[in-house]
């Protein structure tokens, strides 16, 4: 969720703070689509370790 939260969305908040629940678990959502969708493609790849997914550039697709 890091990688999600630190993105700039276009909402009118200044800090992820003030994002009411119900919009920040829809950009979570979307944040989480995009992730899978990049992982598909094969231009991010996942990691998992424990319960932390970490995401890095695909560097044997190039």
């Amino acid at each position: 969720m890091e990688i999600i939260t630190s993105l700039r969305w276009s909402v009118p908040f200044d800090s992820w703070d003030l994002i009411p629940p119900i919009q920040r678990s829809v950009i979570i959502a979307e944040g989480l689509a995009v992730l899978d969708h990049l992982v598909a493609r094969g231009t991010i790849e996942r990691f998992v370790d424990g319960n932390t997914a970490l995401y890095c550039e695909n560097r044997t697709n190039k």
